[in-house]
């Protein structure tokens, strides 16, 4: 069998993801372009299986997308799953290519866009998941949404969104954590401003250090802003090696996002490291992970103050050992790489017939 997963852009961060299908499919392959509509997110180098990388075509000021020489290719493979994006052409011209085949095609994504519930676009996302068949959510949140507000057609299913193992878990080693972490793409929609001028306001030990992992067009500013106070702010680039990831996030009190979260919330909580975030923010499904004063605090008003004053809160709430390892459990149990591998596969199986 052969089946072909094509992404707009596919990070690396889907390694232990791809590699976990690749071992049950063994002919499964991603095609992938190589940038996304927001152009800090491009794909991967190293998706732990074969792959290949075209260049997208963007049209109307990036609003819509072609991505070249992979429409046969869609077209012939046994199961396709596209990303569920209709500014993609590619993905209504796969769906519609397979459809007029009396092939199923699986849609993976998000119930509604970033930008929240608005009709007239629910409606054509919906309209795109009917055409392809079925349907592939990220959390069983988003599946009730979909269900009450358009029906139980097409038939659908859900594979959380992970980033790791559950069978490579480990706790949290006893540690003191002292320093704060900012995860992500350095882009305006993740507001990593907001988390610099918190740091530099709030009212914390000289030795407490802020971490910025990530690459983004912000960068540049944030390091100037960084170089004229007189905290310690360290700038890493992109980080994909899980073992030092875990070493910022074992060494962080808590990771700070005043932008739309998404899987940070997953990636952080897996390694005990709890979230300070904006309730007022289009955030991604996966908010559901967080639990108020358990394994995050809540700001309201997303300003530097607000979150500085949460960031003192957060010293004295979240330095415990045991809480931490209790929140990694519970991330852990929620969203892993074994139970989003088995969702994409029950959907693809089902888009064969089986």
């Amino acid at each position: 069998m052969r089946a072909v997963l094509l992404g707009i852009a596919v990070g690396d961060y889907r390694r232990a993801f791809l590699e976990r299908v690749k071992s049950v499919i063994s002919g499964f392959e991603v095609i992938s372009g190589d940038v996304h509509f927001e152009p800090s997110f491009r794909s991967g180098r190293e998706l732990g299986i074969t792959f290949q990388q075209n260049k997208n075509s963007f049209f109307i000021k990036r609003r819509l997308v072609w991505q070249r020489k992979v429409f046969l290719q869609c077209l012939t493979a046994d199961a396709c799953i596209i990303e569920h994006n209709p500014r993609s052409l590619t993905a209504w011209a796969v769906g519609l290519g397979r459809r007029a085949l009396g092939k199923q095609t699986v849609s993976w994504g998000h119930v509604e866009s970033r930008a929240g519930y608005k009709p007239l676009i629910g409606l054509i996302r919906h309209f795109q998941r009917r055409l392809c068949g079925v349907a592939l959510f990220y959390t069983n949140k988003e599946l009730m949404v979909a269900t009450d507000r358009y029906g139980k057609k097409p038939m659908a299913f859900v594979a959380p969104n992970a980033l790791y193992s559950c069978s490579e878990w480990k706790p949290p080693p006893d540690c003191s954590p002292r320093d704060f972490i900012f995860i992500g793409r350095l882009s305006e929609d993740k507001k990593p401003n907001i988390a610099l001028q918190a740091f530099i306001l709030a009212k914390l030990p000289p030795v407490c250090a802020m971490h910025f992992v990530g690459e983004g067009p912000m960068r540049p500013a944030l390091e100037k802003m960084a170089q004229n106070s007189d905290r310690k702010v360290s700038f890493h680039g992109h980080v994909s090696d899980r073992s030092v990831l875990a070493g910022l996030f074992y060494n962080s009190i808590a990771a700070i996002s005043p932008g739309y979260v998404g899987l940070s919330i997953v990636q952080s909580t897996y390694f005990g490291c709890p979230i300070i975030y904006s309730e007022r923010e289009p955030h991604a499904p996966e908010i559901i992970l967080a639990k108020e004063g358990f394994n995050s605090l809540s700001v309201e008003h997303c300003k530097p103050d607000c979150f500085a004053k949460k960031m003192e809160c957060a010293r004295l709430l979240f330095e415990d050992f045991h809480r931490r390892v209790e929140i990694a459990k519970h991330s852990v149990s929620m969203f892993n790489v074994e139970k989003m591998a088995d969702g994409f596969i029950a959907a693809v199986n089902y888009s064969l017939g089986k």
